[in-house]
């Protein structure tokens, strides 16, 4: 090698050198900025906070609260918590995938990865975040329970004045919202195996909806049509094929399982074929309105039941809500808490 040449190798090293500490104090310096607080040595930066804020539906400020109690918690059952073995970590996972497939009468199976995280706040991360996550949640849940147990024991007397009261001041919780007894047909755009259609797949999942609903509004029977199109493995299961069950127009689930559209849908609806397709970010719908139940009261001993029931569960809330207070009030001092 020339003289020539190694001087040139040696001046292009420098180069490459001086550009990478140049970009890494760049990197550094972006980092800093981006900070929006810490707790000991756990950084949270802007755009975490920003994400966790739109999930929320809070403002940044909530957001931000909620991210750095979350942590003291954590950081404070750190101290008195055993961190959880894989199999416990993967078992809660599983559960929370049958959890959230149950409430939309679907089988596990059916749900993706992805389609999981997106209803579970996360996005724009992957399951190792999430297995990260449930993690810290599992020991600070234990560390919360332990201090929660006596305050629940100081809180499980009932009177006669409270649930009188509680039935007064929430009418709303003793009316049966209207419930639709229902069937449907759904193209989904994931595969068997949790992936994601190509656009040209969503395509032909489109194609063959519009031409299953040709063929229904033609007089052809719901459950053979949802035997020979449909991919909720739920309603395939039922007797008859495609029957999907009973749903309530206030539940939260059946607003997140469909839509505002869908559920109005239901609302102007005839018993009979919707004669139209319903689509979501998941996939496609065709439904069938077996029935419209009317909205009905709530009374007696039914009334008695439900009224305790929610007067327990909000004791028992108020005061593990103090508690979880007053573990925030101590740490959050000693774990030194900054927020830039």
């Amino acid at each position: 090698m020339t003289a020539k040449s190694t001087g040139f190798r040696l001046i292009l090293l420098s180069t490459l050198f001086l550009f990478a500490v140049n970009n890494s104090f760049a990197a550094k310096l972006d980092l800093k900025k981006n900070r929006a607080a810490k707790v000991g040595n756990k950084v949270f930066l802007k755009s975490e906070v920003e994400e966790a804020m739109h999930q929320s539906k809070k403002s940044y400020e909530q957001a931000l609260e909620d991210l750095i109690n979350f942590e003291v918690l954590y950081q404070a059952a750190r101290i008195k918590v055993p961190v959880p073995d894989e199999k416990t970590v993967l078992e809660t996972i599983r559960e929370e995938k049958q959890y959230y497939a149950l409430h939309f009468r679907r089988e596990a199976d059916s749900i993706s990865d992805q389609e999981f995280l997106n209803a579970v706040g996360f996005k724009n991360r992957s399951m190792r975040d999430y297995r990260e996550y449930i993690v810290k949640r599992i020991m600070t849940e234990q560390y919360l329970n332990d201090l929660y147990t006596e305050a629940e024991l100081k809180n499980n007397t009932i009177t006669q004045a409270e649930i009188d009261s509680f039935i007064k001041d929430n009418p709303r919780v003793f009316k049966k919202s209207e419930t639709y007894d229902l069937m449907l047909i759904y193209f989904s755009f994931f595969s068997n195996n949790g992936r994601q259609l190509t656009k040209d797949e969503i395509v032909a999942k489109y194609k063959s909806a519009e031409e299953c609903l040709g063929r229904l509004k033609g007089g052809a029977d719901f459950s053979s049509m949802a035997k020979n199109y449909s991919d909720d493995l739920y309603s395939l299961r039922q007797s008859p094929v495609g029957y999907y069950g009973k749903v309530e127009s206030e539940d939260e689930y059946t607003k997140k399982r469909f839509s505002p559209e869908i559920v109005a849908a239901f609302a102007n609806a005839d018993s009979g074929l919707l004669p139209k397709l319903f689509a979501t970010q998941d996939g496609i719908f065709i439904f069938y309105l077996i029935e419209k139940i009317p909205e009905r009261e709530i009374t007696g001993e039914d009334a008695y039941a439900i009224a305790m029931d929610e007067v327990k569960k909000k004791n028992i809330k108020a005061a593990k809500k103090e508690v979880e207070r007053k573990t925030l009030e101590e740490y959050r001092n000693y774990f030194d808490v900054v927020i830039f």
